[in-house]
């Protein structure tokens, strides 16, 4: 689950984010509209599209942008959630680093690459990830979520404890979120589980 609502989304907020490096850096990226099958225009001149063609197209506008600009966070962060949403998470780690590495409380970067060492069942990493991720903000039910389920994937009564905590907080923070979701991740008869 990368922390944008859906590809059009990301892609939004990704072109908003290349035009406005663009402008201030001068790097002349300058949104184009696009045509094809896969377009969904949603801003008039942005590049607004769900496939792997516009994937392609803005990886390559952030790459630009971290070219000239590596310690540019954004750029490495919309970067990774590209890679990210076309499968390629070791490639989105990678970006996520680079973006941890230049501000290392950057809590949408520390959340998605924890997600990420979850998928690929490395869990030690995503508790580290997404501890650090609800310390740089508290009041997100999602990485408290997805912390509890982490910890809960340790199979130690220690951790079992604090994974019962997170997922309580995430019910406090945003009650009736997750529904069934706490029910199961916490052992009861709930069937549905997330990672």
């Amino acid at each position: 689950m990368m922390r944008a609502k859906g590809f059009a989304a990301l892609a939004v907020v990704a072109a908003l984010a290349v035009a406005s490096l663009a402008v201030v850096a001068g790097l002349g990226l300058g949104a184009a509209t696009t045509t094809g099958k896969d377009s969904e225009p949603v801003l008039p001149g942005f590049p607004i599209t769900t496939g792997h063609e516009s994937a392609a197209r803005l990886r390559a506008q952030f790459e630009q942008v971290v070219k000239h600009d590596p310690g540019n966070m954004y750029g490495w962060y919309n970067l990774g959630v590209v890679e990210d949403s076309v499968g390629h998470h070791e490639a989105a780690a990678t970006d996520y680093l680079q973006a941890i590495a230049i501000k290392p409380d950057f809590e949408s970067a520390l959340y998605n690459l924890g997600v990420i060492r979850m998928r690929a069942r490395d869990y030690p990493s995503a508790v580290s990830l997404l501890s650090r991720a609800v310390a740089a903000n508290p009041k997100d039910a999602v990485a408290h979520f997805h912390l509890g389920l982490a910890l809960a994937n340790l199979h130690t009564p220690a951790a079992g404890a604090r994974s019962k905590a997170e997922l309580a907080a995430a019910r406090e923070i945003a009650p009736g979120l997750f529904q069934g979701r706490l029910d199961g991740a916490a052992g009861t008869t709930s069937t549905t589980r997330s990672p």
